[in-house]
């Protein structure tokens, strides 16, 4: 049996969003509501997703704009509170998500019983938060650390939006014995930011820049390009 069919029961799961409101200490909490608006708005979701059959659900704080890469602990706390009014009515497997601190994403599976986290947990990425470098040793040995290594960690392959930055020079020691127009210099760069707006789908662009010095007439040139992709990865399987 395989870690889908373990958690949920079955091989392709429905796994159903629970978007926390704003968590206090973030912009859009709303103090009159307080802790109780998360735990009927959370519960109204509850309800309405496990009475259409869906698999599994996953708590997040998706409403705690701006992210952050390290949350404080008023964070999981103000979560693990609602989730833990709310367990009794939870029927099928859940799993939670702290935008983007996957340490407190184990913290809160530990303390309410989720089955599975849901983050970034591998790779650099040059993002609108900044870098993002999870230590994916760090999230291990932390996980062993309190006891959840019944806690699935599913990984977000990439942010919803990231981007590569690159450059590379090259510098050559002409000889005198060689043609002015010989290569001298060489040096490219590129920045692209890519989006993933649903699962097995990535779009994005990017721009590249790259020049040319020749050895000694004096001829050097810019060039600049700008590209456009879009892939989406699917699988099919013909005959037997």
């Amino acid at each position: 049996m395989d870690t889908l069919e373990r958690l949920f029961g079955v091989r392709k799961p429905v796994i159903a969003m629970l978007h926390f409101p704003g968590l206090p200490g973030r912009p859009r909490f709303d103090p009159v509501g307080g802790t109780g608006r998360l735990v009927d708005s959370l519960g109204h979701d509850l309800e309405i997703l496990q009475e259409v059959g869906v698999d599994g659900v996953l708590f997040c704080n998706e409403a705690d704009l701006p992210y952050q890469l390290r949350v404080g602990p008023e964070i999981p706390a103000a979560m693990a509170a609602a989730i833990g009014q709310l367990k009794r009515e939870i029927r099928v497997s859940f799993g939670v998500n702290i935008l983007w601190d996957a340490i407190a994403s184990l913290a809160l599976a530990r303390a309410t019983g989720a089955r599975f986290i849901r983050e970034v947990l591998t790779g650099v990425y040059e993002s609108d938060l900044g870098m993002i470098e999870p230590s994916i040793g760090e999230i291990a040995g932390y996980r062993a650390a309190i006891g959840a290594g019944d806690v699935a960690l599913f990984d977000n392959i990439a942010p919803e939006f990231s981007s590569a930055i690159g450059y590379s020079a090259q510098d050559n020691d002409n000889t005198d014995g060689q043609a002015p127009d010989a290569f001298r210099v060489g040096k490219y760069a590129l920045g692209n930011l890519l989006y993933y707006p649903a699962p097995n789908v990535m779009m994005g662009g990017e721009l590249q820049w790259g020049r040319r010095e020749n050895f000694s007439d004096g001829f050097q040139s810019d060039g600049f390009k700008v590209q456009f992709s879009f892939k989406y990865n699917f699988s099919m399987k013909f005959g037997g």
